[in-house]
């Protein structure tokens, strides 16, 4: 597994990462300096997330043959309201119930790293068109 993140705000890459580092990590997000990170598998699949340990946004996006899907996770709860987070590259807007903490965080990561798959328990808002849209745009 590739491991991606920002230390003191410049992005560094470690390979063949161990779970424990990034379970580590994830405990020191803030979003200022430390505010986001990827692990990607080999066929380029990843988890990812954003801001800091008490609010953030998780996604996914996994690939099938030429295509792929990304999805924001989020709690089973019927708060969809507007919301925003703040990472070091600005604001990012999401749903109520897609605001985690780093506890679910490292329930998604270690189940990926793990297993290459999604926890139960949390719902998938699939997102794939914004970035078909943006890439189409190119």
């Amino acid at each position: 597994m590739l491991f991606q993140y920002e230390e003191e705000n410049v992005v560094k890459i470690k390979k063949d990462v161990e779970l424990e580092f990034v379970l580590a990590y994830l405990e020191r997000m803030n979003p200022k300096t430390r505010s986001f990170c990827t692990l990607s598998n080999q066929d380029e699949s990843y988890v990812q997330c954003a801001g800091s340990k008490l609010r953030m946004i998780v996604e996914h996006r996994g690939y099938q043959g030429s295509g792929f899907t990304h999805y924001v996770l989020g709690k089973n709860t019927n708060d969809l309201r507007e919301h925003s987070i703040n990472y070091s590259g600005g604001i990012i807007r999401l749903k109520r119930n897609e605001i985690l903490s780093v506890n679910d965080a490292k329930i998604v990561f270690q189940s990926f790293y793990l297993t290459q798959k999604m926890p139960e328990g949390y719902c998938l808002r699939d997102n794939t068109q914004m970035f078909v849209k943006s890439e189409k745009d190119r």
